[in-house]
């Protein structure tokens, strides 16, 4: 069974959950048709509207919050890291703004390029703030992220119940967010006829959709009803671990869906980011496994997890997808009861054998069957062969650990690296 996946930022791991999809709704203050969610926890609805055009560099935003929001901000691809954000907040009666781009989980710095205009309808009143706002050149930033009008997307959210240390100030400091989500987006349903109208303060010839919170209000409203997706599991971290651990609930008829905050990682997820000598054969530096190494010396090393002091992996397939996939099936004594494992754990040879039918080993990974610079094999060959040692095929015989050598085993089908990503997210 096929998992779905979204590569998204990380969310909070539930049992059984429905995933929040951005629906149209109408602002009973100015008559604006947004696309957009509220959010059920803090009843803060987010809401976007664009031009009918299958290419474009603004749109109208909206948030509507209560005073104990301090302030609000809005990653425009899902992420933190290397998205567009938009943070706003109120000071007095007046709603402040500002565009920020991060390169790392620590505070965003301001990003230049942006232009948002804050829209009439704004306002402060005594339970509510609401930012109405044009962002213009929005829709594509540094490192190539952007919103596709014809396409879809993730917003991420972040709320803060703690204020920015200048309200005065777009480029004031604040702390990290209090909480943070998600919301899936189809851009067409935010396209509206009425966009030049909007601009103008006009809600020129609305349809009838359903209605949000008004910032004139004296008490939280509901806001749009989104369209809801319903999962058994959500599994997060699409690691090796992960990939599996989805896999295995799905075969057991589970609904599930898959996150990963990094983004793809081979060819064919959806990776691009390849050597000049590979682009002609549609194979990024992950699908090759000669370019292993460069990985740790490679000028933008976007891949690696910005929040933890060793290498990992944040991209689909976590490590799997950057290590050197060296390949050790388990022996019966990594089982043992004298190694602490319940006798139960004892007999593992059928989960072992699933195992090697999805992710077969190699000790001769080239396509042509053939091994290459074999000079230092054939060195420590004579050196054991003289001292009594066998040579066997490793992963063929797990238990025999006594003076015997082989070839290195490795995860590679076809030339090409292999594990969870290539084999488990297929079926």
């Amino acid at each position: 069974m096929k998992l779905k996946q979204l590569f998204l930022s990380l969310l909070p791991l539930v049992g059984s959950v429905y995933a929040q999809v951005a629906a149209p709704y109408t602002d009973s203050g100015n008559g604006f048709i947004f696309d957009g969610i509220t959010d059920p926890v803090y009843h803060v609805t987010y809401g976007i509207v664009l031009p009918q055009a299958s290419t474009s560099s603004e749109f109208i935003g909206e948030f509507v919050a209560p005073l104990s929001a301090k302030w609000i901000g809005l990653a425009l691809g899902g992420a933190m890291i290397g998205d567009l954000l938009i943070v706003a907040w109120p000071n007095g009666n007046d709603i402040v703004s500002t565009t920020r781009y991060a390169t790392a989980y620590a505070l965003p710095d301001v990003y230049e390029g942006p232009t948002i205009t804050t829209l009439p309808s704004s306002a402060v009143n005594s339970t509510h703030w609401k930012f109405v706002f044009r962002c213009q050149n929005c829709t594509s930033w540094e490192g190539g992220g952007g919103i596709d009008p014809t396409g879809t997307g993730v917003f991420a959210w972040a709320y803060s119940s703690v204020g920015v240390d200048d309200p005065s100030d777009p480029g004031s400091t604040f702390q990290e967010h209090t909480d943070f989500g998600f919301f899936g987006i189809n851009f067409p349903d935010a396209q509206s006829s009425n966009y030049q109208n909007y601009l103008q303060g006009n809600p020129g010839t609305p349809t009838s959709v359903p209605s949000g919170p008004s910032s004139t209000t004296t008490t939280t409203t509901t806001g749009p009803t989104a369209s809801a997706t319903p999962f058994d599991y959500i599994v997060v971290g699409a690691g090796p671990g992960g990939i599996i651990a989805a896999d295995r609930l799905s075969e057991a008829g589970k609904k599930v869906l898959l996150l990963e905050r990094g983004g793809p990682s081979t060819a064919e997820t959806g990776g691009t980011y390849d050597a000049p000598w590979t682009k002609s054969a549609n194979l990024t530096k992950f699908d090759v496994p000669g370019l292993f190494e460069s990985m740790f010396t490679d000028p933008n090393v976007w891949w690696w997890c910005k929040d933890t002091n060793f290498f990992a992996g944040c991209l689909l397939g976590g490590g799997t997808s950057v290590n050197g996939a060296l390949y050790w099936l388990p022996a019966q004594s990594d089982f043992s009861t004298g190694n602490g494992w319940p006798s139960s754990w004892g007999n593992h040879q059928p989960y072992t054998d699933k195992l090697k039918q999805r992710l077969p080993s190699t000790d001769h990974p080239s396509t042509d069957g053939q091994r290459y610079l074999e000079q230092s094999a054939d060195v420590v060959s004579q050196l054991l062969k003289a001292q009594g040692y066998s040579q066997i095929t490793i992963n063929d015989n797990p238990d025999y650990k006594d003076h015997v050598y082989g070839y290195s085993a490795f995860d590679f089908i076809n030339g090409e690296r292999a594990g969870p990503v290539a084999t488990t997210t297929r079926t």
